[in-house]
Formats: structure tokens, C-alpha cells, sequence
């Protein structure tokens, strides 16, 4: 789940949170697939573990995580469209990015 998103003058900061509810081993792909979308124009995430806690990569059944993913900053009076992806090792899963909509403030 997305908990909050902060838009800064540098950057924008978004806090996740990462349930695995499944029986296998679930990984979350933050820094790889992550994206922010506003207007017509695609944001990858920044690298920053250094700065900020991340997410676990690897959870375990009933695991969770909670972490900052950031991207370059974004304009909060425009909508973004924030898509974050996981996978599993059980491979009866299927996933389709998780798709958030942040509206204007």
C-alpha cells in the first residue's frame, strides 16, 4: 500500500508498505520497476538506500515491510500515477503491477 506520499522541492518521497500474504516467498522489485507517472511524462526511482529505509526485496509468508521509495520531484498540484510490481516464487500467482493514483492537492 502506498501510506503517504511528500512532495519536496528536491525530491518526492513515497512510504510503502509491503504485505506478503502468500505461502511462497514474495519479492518486491522497488528501485527496478518502480514508477511515477504525471502528465504525459515516465520517473524511475532514485537510488537512495543510503538515506532512506527500503523494503525488503525478499518477504517471507505472513512478512511485511515498510519503506521510501523516491523519485525526482513531482508537482503536487498535477495527479501522478505511482505503479510498483512484485512477484512470488509460487508460481500458481499471478501479478499485475499495483497501480496507485495520488490526486492534485
Amino acid at each position: 500500500s502506498v501510506e503517504e506520499v511528500e512532495f519536496a522541492a528536491d525530491e518526492t518521497r513515497v512510504f510503502v508498505k509491503v504485505v506478503n500474504g502468500s505461502r511462497g516467498t514474495a519479492s518486491f522489485y522497488d528501485f527496478q520497476l518502480a514508477t511515477a507517472t504525471q502528465e504525459d511524462t515516465l520517473y524511475e526511482a532514485e537510488r537512495l538506500w543510503d538515506y532512506y529505509p527500503s523494503v525488503e526485496w525478499e518477504l517471507l509468508p505472513g512478512m511485511e515491510s515498510s519503506g521510501i521509495i523516491v523519485f525526482p520531484a513531482l508537482d503536487d498540484s498535477r495527479p501522478v500515477e505511482i505503479r510498483l510490481e512484485a512477484g512470488s516464487d509460487d508460481y500458481a500467482l499471478s501479478f499485475e503491477p499495483y497501480v496507485f493514483e495520488v490526486p492534485a492537492e
